[in-house]
């Protein structure tokens, strides 16, 4: 596997985005939210997606979130339920935060939450 995600892990089209505001999964991070929600096709990889206003800093600044971010999902992806979609919001307090430790946080948080039952999941 290259240093891509596939095309059928990543989510592209905007009803999927918009089928997020109804999960009730989500975890608050360092700098960041991360929203799950199931899949139709429950077969498929999990998908991720993120999200980087320029509130969180210049270009360069987002793609190295964005790629930070990617990485750790790709190397991990065995790890989290068939059939989720991940939905990662960088909120503008990430703009002055340590991408390192914002990604070890991402990490940790995505396990939780791929953890979670549905009767257990939490709104914010």
């Amino acid at each position: 596997m290259g240093f891509r995600l596939l095309r059928s892990q990543r989510i592209r089209r905007r009803e999927d985005f918009h089928l997020f505001r109804l999960s009730r999964f989500r975890e608050r991070g360092l700098g960041f939210l991360l929203v799950r929600k199931e899949n139709a096709d429950r077969q498929c990889f999990p998908r991720l997606a993120l999200v980087a206003s320029r509130k969180i800093g210049g270009a360069v600044r987002r793609n190295h979130l964005r790629r930070i971010f990617r990485e750790k999902f790709r190397r991990n992806t065995e790890k989290f339920l068939y059939g989720s979609d991940f939905l990662v919001i960088f909120l503008p307090e990430s703009k002055k935060m340590d991408s390192g430790a914002m990604g070890e946080d991402f990490f940790c948080r995505l396990r939780q939450i791929s953890i979670v039952g549905k009767a257990e999941g939490r709104r914010t």
